[in-house]
């Protein structure tokens, strides 16, 4: 479920809070490059027991990328690409292409406004690889790149639901095209 979170006068709508999205200028003092999108922040949910075939349950960041999480728990996937994992694929932690995050994406964890200096990695190693990787995504600023479209979005998580309750939660806000 999206929020669009836009200011009037200096003042936050819709409930949502703006984060790390910066203004035009980048790290350097100029203005930021067309692919990196500084533009308003925005909300996805994901809530327990949420269809993740189902758009309204999906992040369509652009055609290429689409982002959501199985019932059963394990990394966001691209649905646009990626099968949604199962149960056994998760267990065996190798079977499944989008087990170490969504398939054309790189992640790194820093500051939109560095986005054109960090080192990019798949999401799991970014998270520091093994087990209950994903447990830190919480509250960290990351940056993804979108290959196909070459583009760069702020993502900072604020929930991830987490074993057999967690069932394929996750909330996060992302910057959008400017």
């Amino acid at each position: 479920m999206l929020k669009q979170v836009q200011f009037v006068g200096g003042v936050v709508l819709a409930g949502a809070v703006l984060v790390g999205c910066g203004d035009d200028d980048s790290s350097s003092g100029g203005p930021a490059p067309s692919n990196v999108w500084n533009g308003p922040t925005i909300e996805f949910s994901k809530f327990e027991d949420a269809d993740p075939t189902d758009p309204e349950n999906q992040d369509r960041i652009t055609d290429n990328v689409i982002i959501t999480r199985s019932l059963v728990g394990g990394p966001i996937y691209n649905a646009a690409v990626d099968n949604e994992p199962t149960a056994e694929e998760l267990m065996t932690d190798k079977d499944w292409s989008a087990i170490n995050g969504p398939s054309g994406t790189e992640w790194a964890i820093g500051d939109l406004n560095d986005a054109l200096t960090l080192d990019y990695d798949n999401l799991r190693a970014t998270l520091g690889n093994g087990q209950g990787a994903f447990q830190s995504i919480v509250g960290e600023s990351l940056v993804v790149h979108l290959l196909d479209d070459d583009v760069y979005v702020g993502v900072t998580f604020s929930e991830w639901g987490m074993g057999a309750a967690g069932k394929g939660v996750f909330v996060y806000e992302r910057t959008t095209q400017p």
